[in-house]
């Protein structure tokens, strides 16, 4: 009776070992899928998917709405040096 018992946990156990296992694997899919459509897509679709590239456009839009609008005094000097080096980077993304 008392192995009976064990022998039941122990396939319990095994269950639920591999419904976990199960779910990591279509996890770590969802994760290799999206990576692919990230390197895979349209250039500004793989820009969008960070936030690093987030901030780097919204350093840019900035400098360039304010030169498009004519106020480019108003534009901090280290805005605009930081500006350009994430020019740089998101060229290289």
């Amino acid at each position: 009776m008392v192995l009976k018992a064990f022998a039941d946990r122990t396939r319990d156990w095994a269950d639920i070992e591999s419904v976990l296992s199960r779910q990591r694997k279509r996890r770590a899919g969802q994760a290799r899928e999206l990576s692919g459509h990230a390197r895979n897509g349209p250039p500004l679709q793989r820009t969008l998917l960070s936030i690093s590239h987030g901030i780097a456009w919204g350093f840019v839009s900035y400098c360039l709405l304010k030169l498009v609008r004519g106020r480019w005094r108003e534009i901090h000097p280290l805005v605009a040096v930081f500006a350009v080096l994430l020019v740089v980077f998101l060229a290289a993304a």
